[in-house]
Order: C-alpha cells, then sequence, then structure tokens
C-alpha cells in the first residue's frame, strides 16, 4: 500500500489480502515500511526473498546436531528459553539459533528496502520488524543540480517528484539529508557562505532551504533539511529555469537573480528576518527587472565583483546587465573584455563557442559548467552524452572526452568544489551519477570512478564505457577512439 499504511485499496482487496496472510504470520503496524520519510516510502512494487545465512550448510549441521539433541530455534522464537536452555529427562536440551531470511522490498519511489523479521524478547511484547533503506533517490524527472561551494563531497538535486535531496559522496546510496518542496524543482543553487540553498520551482515560487549540518554519520531516517517558508516571488509567471546568488550573499544578505519562462530576470535583496518560530530566517525583497529578452530566459551568471549580470536566452542571446539597476550594456563586447565571471554555466558565449555539434539547433546543449582553474568546460546534452572540453573552447568541432551511461538526455552537469569529481542528473531516467576526473595514459582528462569492485563490475555488465574522442573533422562519433575508461558510480 502507498507510503505503508493503510489507505489505496478497497475493502474486498483488503479482506483478500488479510486472507492470504492470516495463515502464515500476523503483520503488525510496525512492521510496514517508516512513513517518516518525505510522501511516505511509495507503494510496494517488489519482492525477494533472501535465504537464511548459511542456508545450505545449515540444513546438513540440523541433521546431524539432530542426532546429538541439540534444538534449533528460529531467531523470531522466545530467545529467552532458546538461550537459557530446559533440563529434559536425559539432561539438559541445547538450543542454536539459524539467522533468519530477509526480505528486499522495492517501492514505486524507486527505493530498496531491507526488512528483517521481528525480534523479541518474551512472548508477551508485540513484535516488530526492522527496516533499512539500501538505495534512494528520485521518483520524478531529476532536473537540478547544485555543488555545495565549500566542500567538495556534498551536493544537492532536485527534480519533478518535489524532493530535494542532499548528497554526500561515500559508500551510502541514500541522501544525507531529505526536503519536501511545494513544488516540482528546476533549478537549483547554493548561497557562496553554504548556509542557503534556493530552488526554482515550477510554479514560478522560490523556496529557501538551510541545510543541517553535514558534519558526522548521515542523519537519521526522515531527517530534512530546514525549509523557509516558501516566497511566492514569482508565482504564476511561468516556472523558473536558473537562480543564482550574487558572490558574498548568504544568510546575512545580498542578492539573488532568478530567471525563467517569463523572459525576464528579476533581482532581489536577501534580508535576515525572525521567523514566526523565533528562528532567524531570510527574506527576499525585489529590487529590480531586467528587461530586454524576446525569449525564455535560460542561465545567469554573475561577475565575481557583483557588478554585472550575463544571460542566456531560448533565442539564443546573450545579455548583459548592470546591477543592481539591471541596465542592459549596449556595448558589451568592450564593457566586459575583462570582467572575471564568478561561474560559467551559460552555454552561449565566447568560452563554450565550439561546444555545439553539427546541426544543432540551439537547443541541444542543455547545460555547461566551467572548471574553477578554468581549464576544463563540462557540457550535458540532449543525447545522454557528457562531454568534457578544454577552456576556453573556441574551435569548430572542438575535441572532447564524452561519457556515457544515462538512459535519457542530461538535464544539468556540474563540477564539485576542487573540480576532482563532477555529477550529473539524467532528467527522465531519474538518475543522479556521480563521475571522477583522471589522467587517461597521459592524453588529458577523462571520467571514471573511484575503484570501487561492485560499481565496476554493474558498469561492465552494461556494455558501455568507452571513451570517445573525434578526430578534427566532424563530430562525435566519427573520430578516433581514445585510451581510458570511462566508469560512472
Amino acid at each position: 500500500e502507498e507510503g505503508g499504511e493503510g489507505g489505496g485499496g478497497d475493502a474486498a482487496k483488503g479482506g483478500r489480502h488479510a486472507a492470504a496472510t492470516r495463515g502464515a504470520s500476523a503483520v503488525s503496524a510496525a512492521s510496514a515500511l517508516p512513513t517518516s520519510l518525505v510522501g511516505g516510502a511509495g507503494a510496494i512494487r517488489s519482492l525477494a526473498v533472501l535465504p537464511a545465512v548459511g542456508a545450505k550448510a545449515g540444513a546438513a549441521r540440523v541433521r546431524s546436531a539432530a542426532e546429538k539433541g541439540v534444538r534449533f530455534a528460529n531467531v523470531s522464537e522466545d530467545r529467552g528459553a532458546a538461550e537459557s536452555g530446559r533440563a529434559g529427562e536425559s539432561g539438559s536440551e541445547r538450543f542454536a539459533t539459524l539467522s533468519p531470511p530477509r526480505l528486499l522490498v522495492g517501492t514505486a519511489r524507486c527505493s530498496l528496502w531491507l526488512c528483517s523479521p521481528p525480534r523479541r524478547s518474551n512472548k508477551s511484547a508485540p513484535a516488530a520488524g526492522t527496516s533499512q533503506e539500501l538505495v534512494a533517490g528520485h521518483f520524478g524527472d531529476a532536473l537540478a543540480l547544485a555543488p555545495h561551494p565549500l566542500r567538495d563531497d556534498v551536493w544537492a538535486s532536485a527534480g519533478d517528484d518535489k524532493q530535494l535531496l542532499l548528497w554526500r559522496r561515500g559508500p551510502c546510496r541514500t541522501p544525507a539529508q531529505r526536503a519536501s518542496l511545494p513544488a516540482g524543482a528546476t533549478c537549483l543553487t547554493f548561497s557562496p557562505d553554504g548556509a542557503l540553498l534556493a530552488a526554482g520551482l515550477a510554479s514560478g515560487a522560490v523556496a529557501i532551504l538551510r541545510p543541517g549540518s553535514l558534519d558526522g554519520p548521515p542523519a537519521e531516517l526522515g531527517a530534512i533539511c530546514r525549509v523557509e517558508e516558501a516566497t511566492p516571488v514569482r508565482e504564476g509567471r511561468g516556472a523558473l529555469c536558473d537562480l543564482k546568488f550574487a558572490p558574498g550573499s548568504g544568510a546575512r544578505g545580498g542578492y539573488l537573480a532568478c530567471a525563467g519562462h517569463d523572459r525576464v530576470i528579476d533581482l532581489y535583496r536577501v534580508e535576515p528576518v525572525e521567523a514566526a518560530s523565533g528562528k532567524p530566517g531570510v527574506a527576499l525583497r525585489q529590487v529590480a527587472v531586467c528587461r530586454g529578452h524576446a525569449s525564455t530566459v535560460t542561465h545567469i551568471d554573475w561577475s565575481v565583483d557583483g557588478s554585472l549580470l550575463m544571460s542566456n536566452d531560448a533565442a539564443r542571446e546573450v545579455l548583459h546587465w548592470q546591477v543592481p539597476s539591471c541596465k542592459q550594456l549596449l556595448a558589451p563586447a568592450s564593457a566586459t573584455a575583462g570582467v572575471v565571471w564568478a561561474s560559467w554555466t551559460c552555454v552561449l558565449g565566447f568560452p563554450a563557442i565550439g561546444i555545439w555539434p553539427d546541426g544543432s539547433d540551439g537547443s541541444d546543449v542543455n547545460a555547461a559548467h566551467q572548471s574553477a582553474d578554468g581549464k576544463l568546460l563540462l557540457t550535458a546534452d540532449d543525447f545522454g552524452t557528457l562531454k568534457l572540453f578544454h577552456c576556453p573552447c573556441v574551435v569548430e568541432d572542438a575535441p572532447y572526452r564524452a561519457a556515457t551511461g544515462h538512459c535519457s538526455h542530461l538535464s544539468c552537469a556540474r563540477f564539485l568544489r576542487g573540480d576532482g569529481h563532477c555529477v550529473s542528473s539524467g532528467g527522465s531516467d531519474r538518475t543522479v551519477m556521480l563521475w571522477q576526473l583522471c589522467n587517461a595514459a597521459g592524453e588529458g582528462d577523462s571520467f571514471r570512478s573511484t575503484p570501487r569492485p561492485l560499481a565496476r563490475a554493474a558498469w561492465r555488465s552494461n556494455g558501455h564505457g568507452q571513451a570517445s574522442a573525434p578526430g578534427p573533422g566532424r563530430g562525435p562519433g566519427r573520430g578516433r577512439r581514445a585510451g581510458g575508461r570511462v566508469r560512472s558510480r
């Protein structure tokens, strides 16, 4: 049932389920999957039984032990009697314990759970099974990514499922923190101090979040980021496509620029306020509006000093704006010649001239991100390919390293702090992948994952993994094969 609780089925269907389980073992409410997760654990879609540990060898031990008067008890039975033993006519009767089988549960919310049978110390106590979430992720299109500005092992993702997930690099396959959003998210950004996380929603609103502490072990099940009240600053004006904090902004103040389908860029001042709960919060106050685009504004970036904004739109225009007046620069070539940009995520502009494949209509590349040292440019495209270029990329059909693994278009790709890793979101495949950059036989940078036998074997079984670099002639797939491997985690 949805969320592991009652509801979601008619009375007749519930009766059939009850009849089917009545003869096996009673199922209590405590045995259901936890509902403290955002939106619940989800409807159960698949089940698999893991046999008892050492089941084959255990059967032989049972037969051998039976001759010696040893009785085997299941762990779900009364442990007190099994451990203390009982005195019989022939002496003390010994007990041994077999590990019980466990259950793997797959849910409609793209999570995998490991459930263990109830364990109780006495028969009068209610039975309560245990459940552990092994794998979790998005159950809707994964659309947005944001790397943490101060940590090289943390990033956030969001999508159509109204979830915001905060991830930490490591062996764990579940989010470190979660949050529920009022609507699906289309873009994300951290403030430069890492204290705030802004999510642009499909409704046009902006949600401001405060991530919890990332030190120590991952948060307990159901722990979430603290969500400020969503600010309906643009609600009803179309979905947001991009938003960025100005350099130096954070919980103590600054600027936030938001752009979207209404063809304008709204500039807001971030002001610290005291929330109704008495805890510190933030509010957005509109300062100015940048008007001049003829189509949807898709990408924006700030200059290092926070005095200029650069924007791209769906009509392939590149415009520049003065801040905070939002006045358009009419001669941007001379005015921006020596400008250093705090980030480069625009798909149009001088460093990104050569990223476009032959025959492109200007919408094939969905995201770009320049490395912190300015030497590499990462792109995500409609063909499910993650590409790595040298930056600036100013020649036609520029050579690149390509990595495949997603089965849908890539909606976003970002370098993590330090440029040693990057992350990509696969849109309709609901997948977020972590990549490691490495040198392939001294031929430049390519992608691979941190060596882990399980991930490596799983990647090989999919048949992917060849890195390619087109020659100087034409686009991808027609060039020479390059050395090195491509692996993802």
